[in-house]
């Protein structure tokens, strides 16, 4: 995840054994999903570029990927301004 923090988009990178629509979560420090999204991925490496929800406020969050049963987390800093 990069950069980070962010103000309004990031990249996120990340590589798969298999191809196949992964969930991108991003959780608050409550544990609640504030957004989430499907993404297409392919074997090998991806990439993806992220707009945030502009109702994400200042503040920290995870941003989680699954995909049959595996996942990673990733902590993110937003700071709008």
């Amino acid at each position: 995840v990069y950069p980070n923090p962010i103000r309004e988009s990031f990249n996120l990178e990340f590589q798969l054994e298999n191809g196949g629509d992964a969930e991108l979560t991003i959780i608050d420090l409550m544990g609640q999903t504030v957004q989430s999204r499907r993404l297409p991925t392919t074997a090998g490496d991806n990439t993806f570029n992220m707009i945030l929800d502009e109702s994400l406020t200042n503040g920290i969050y995870q941003v989680r990927i699954s995909k049959d049963g595996d996942y990673g987390v990733h902590k993110l800093v937003v700071a709008r301004s």
